[in-house]
């Protein structure tokens, strides 16, 4: 039987995710960046599960995708630049996530 789980909670979901928020933005589609924001949700809340520095750490890790329904709302607004400015704090979180488990 295939698992499945890694496929949602996994690599290919979060580089899925970045790359419809980036192709939702330069297209000015906001409904793509909402498909990458329900594909961010499981490692989000994955990570805020399994994080262990404190209670705020995990909430801030479990509203990341909330920034990409902020990003959809600004582009639907024709404010681009937000939404771009909106999408570093969830690929911050993944580069330094990536790196992580890249050095053990």
């Amino acid at each position: 039987m295939p698992e499945w789980w890694p496929l949602l909670l996994g690599w290919p979901a979060v580089f899925l995710s970045v790359t419809l928020a980036v192709v939702g933005i330069v297209s000015t589609k906001p409904g793509l960046i909402l498909v990458a924001a329900v594909l961010a949700a499981p490692f989000s809340l994955y990570l805020s599960a399994g994080w262990n520095n404190g209670i705020w750490v995990s909430v801030v890790f479990a509203a990341l995708p909330l920034t990409f329904v902020a990003a959809a709302y600004t582009v639907k607004h024709r404010r681009p630049w937000i939404a771009w400015c909106l999408l570093v704090p969830f690929v911050g979180v993944v580069i330094r996530f990536f790196i992580r488990v890249i050095s053990q």
